[in-house]
């Protein structure tokens, strides 16, 4: 009995520390995501919307609504990303725009699941941020390879098995 007690002991801070620190992990991303007290997508959203009505020489929402358009780019990056506590670099700010899925037409840029509309401002809870891989997997599918050699892939878990 007493060697399940020493067992348990021995993995109980353990994962107490890893589940701290997924914890801490998921704070900080939250932190990061929620600069001035809102997340990326929606001070993009907030910065559209505003720049639409006061600079749409700049940047203003698409006739349709469904996506934005960045009229004045040296402007948009000069004056408009930091004032938006955005990243003053254009590049920075593309890159994030690819993470939350969305696509670049000309100067245009769509949310490739129709979640950032002018007239839909609760759609934008729905913008998630996408790692690479996932971003990814999405657009380039890879077909299985041809050649697995008939194990399903099982070759490694059977001598994984002997091993033991």
């Amino acid at each position: 009995g007493g060697h399940f007690i020493t067992g348990f002991m021995e993995r109980g801070p353990h994962l107490d520390s890893v589940t701290a620190l997924e914890n801490l992990q998921a704070q900080s991303m939250q932190a990061q995501s929620t600069m001035s007290g809102k997340r990326w997508p929606e001070k993009l959203y907030q910065m559209v919307n505003e720049l639409s009505a006061k600079s749409p020489q700049v940047l203003c929402w698409t006739q349709e609504g469904d996506g934005f358009t960045i009229n004045d780019k040296p402007e948009f990056e000069a004056t408009y990303l930091a004032q938006y506590k955005f990243s003053t670099n254009f590049a920075s700010f593309q890159r994030q725009l690819t993470n939350y899925d969305f696509s670049k037409d000309d100067n245009e840029y769509r949310h490739n699941e129709s979640n950032f509309h002018r007239d839909h401002p609760e759609r934008v809870k729905q913008v998630v941020y996408r790692s690479k891989a996932a971003l990814a997997s999405r657009y380039k599918k890879r077909p299985r390879s041809a050649d697995g050699g008939g194990d399903g892939g099982g070759g490694a878990s059977s001598m994984e098995i002997q091993a033991l």
